[in-house]
């Protein structure tokens, strides 16, 4: 039996998000889009108490980081060797030059 589609809309990460889910129940995607929220909490440049602007502010000195964020930036360096460096989540500084603040 095909359960009933249903679809979860809000506004995070700088953009409108849309979750979709058959038979999950609207637990599992009010779940979904508050872990969707604490992942961005976390991981915005523009919060100043966030982990990744806590990077950002290390300037190169060794940070301990969660596994979340662990993943993230391995996931961006295979990116980056795979695309002989065309991909790089590296351009803090070019953003901020071009006025994306």
């Amino acid at each position: 039996m095909a359960g009933i589609l249903q679809r979860r809309a809000f506004a995070s990460l700088g953009s409108d998000c849309e979750l979709f889910a058959i038979g999950a129940g609207e637990a599992a995607l009010a779940e979904a889009e508050a872990w969707t929220r604490r992942m961005h909490d976390r991981l915005t440049r523009f919060s100043g108490t966030s982990e990744v602007s806590r990077l950002n502010a290390a300037d190169g000195r060794w940070l301990e980081v969660s596994g979340e964020l662990e993943s993230l930036l391995r996931v961006a360096l295979d990116a980056h060797e795979r695309s002989g460096g065309l991909v790089n989540a590296a351009v803090l500084p070019a953003l901020e030059a071009a006025g994306y603040s």
